[in-house]
């Protein structure tokens, strides 16, 4: 998968992780198979 947003690379730790840890790492995850563009071309558009 090539790098979207956040230049890291992980590794083992024995540190307390924040839960907004692995809300960044799901968001590369899904940045990288482009989830995004695929829920706009298929999904409704809503209206707020």
């Amino acid at each position: 998968m090539t790098q979207t947003i956040l230049n890291f690379k992980l590794q083992s730790t024995n540190e307390k992780l924040t839960p907004r840890t692995g809300v960044a790492i799901l968001g590369e995850y899904l940045k990288g198979m482009n989830l995004e563009s695929l829920c706009n071309d298929n999904l409704p558009k809503g209206h707020l």
